[in-house]
């Protein structure tokens, strides 16, 4: 049974590696929160499923003091993946702005879940298995511990989940196929894990034999590398499915345009007419406010006009369904702007960090 525990979780860690491999190979390059935040998902798995190993290990050698430090660090990593993963959520959803409802009610669970896994009520049994065979250490907790820990987890895979259902509406039919395995994965690792786990407490409350243990390191593990496969099947494109880009202009200190281009291949606006609008607008506004103030994002119905400034670069993004991830790659290509660089250059960093490049189909004059 100890090496049946062993197995699972080294099986699980391979498995773990191997998606963030998958996805830094795809992904890291964009420097984007998103990526950053899916990556901590997978880490903070990892590291939940080496403290319960080290817990078996423990286990073995009756040192309840060191097991209890071990679970409680498990549960308290678990959960920071919880919040990483409704982050991801969040950030790859339309708008900018992060649901400040969905942050209270996560965070509101994360700190019942901390607070109570730090408090004398939370503490380790060594309990037998396979018939007094063998014995492991297994959290003793409270009713109320379990609504806290199991309501962050079901609460981040749901999260996460409708996020997949929504996108899914959005996307071309070439790419529902992998929202569709990226839901599979988030159903494995999220819900039958939970379904394991909750499965194993109630055969012990009932007929006081532990079955099933640590199958959810598996499960969770084996949904992780599913998602983490869509996303590699998804490419560079992976976390905007749902984002169209209709055009970019990007205008240098002296208010001269360094760069644009459009989905629209009879597009007749030109830069000047969308930089002189909005300052207009910025200037009206601060009439109104009494400061000055530039806008941040211009709502335009179904699409919007996203704008970014930095060391005097302006860019203007026009796209339908704006997400926090599609500002955080204009943030990284502004960041590496600089008064030197031609247009292939500019060209190049558009690639980088905004892959759209199918969706861009001309550059503009």
């Amino acid at each position: 049974m100890v090496w049946i525990s062993y197995g699972i979780g080294i099986v699980s860690i391979f498995f773990l590696l191997l998606g963030a491999i998958l996805v830094i190979g795809k992904q890291i390059r964009t420097s984007s929160l998103s990526a950053y935040f899916f990556l901590s998902i997978i880490f903070c798995i990892m590291g939940w499923i080496i403290s319960n190993i080290f817990i078996v290990y423990l286990s073995q050698r009756a040192r309840e003091t060191d097991a209890l430090f071990a679970s409680r660090f498990a549960t308290i990593i678990s959960m920071v993946g919880m919040i990483a993963t409704v982050l991801f959520a969040l950030t790859v959803s339309p708008r900018q702005r992060l649901n400040p409802i969905i942050i209270s009610i996560a965070i509101f669970l994360f700190g019942g879940v901390v607070g109570l896994t730090v408090s004398g009520d939370y503490s380790v049994a060594l309990l037998p298995v396979m018939g007094g065979n063998y014995y492991f250490y297994l959290a003793q907790t409270s009713i109320t511990w379990v609504v806290f820990d199991t309501g962050l987890a079901l609460f981040a895979g749901i999260i996460f989940l409708v996020y997949l259902i929504k996108q899914r509406v959005f996307v071309e039919e070439k790419h529902q196929r992998v929202i569709e395995i990226m839901m599979l994965g988030v159903i494995i690792a999220y819900f039958i894990s939970a379904l394991l786990f909750a499965t194993t407490r109630i055969i012990y409350v009932v007929t006081g034999e532990i079955m099933l243990l640590h199958m959810e390191w598996g499960s969770v593990a084996v949904g992780a590398l599913v998602i983490c496969i869509s996303i590699y099947m998804g490419g560079i494109e992976a976390f905007y499915y749902s984002t169209e880009i209709h055009s970019i202009y990007i205008f240098d200190k002296a208010g001269s345009s360094i760069y644009s281009a459009s989905a629209k291949k009879k597009l007749k606006v030109r830069g000047h007419t969308i930089l002189s609008v909005t300052t207009a607008f910025s200037e009206f506004a601060g009439e109104l406010i009494g400061k000055e103030v530039y806008p941040k994002e211009i709502d335009l119905g179904d699409s919007s006009l996203m704008i970014e400034t930095k060391d005097g670069f302006v860019c203007f993004l026009c796209s339908r369904i704006p997400t926090t991830y599609l500002r955080q790659a204009v943030r990284n290509l502004l960041d590496d702007l600089s008064p030197n660089l031609v247009e292939a250059d500019i060209s190049a960093l558009v690639e980088k960090y905004l892959a759209f490049k199918p969706i861009i189909s001309k550059q503009l004059d």
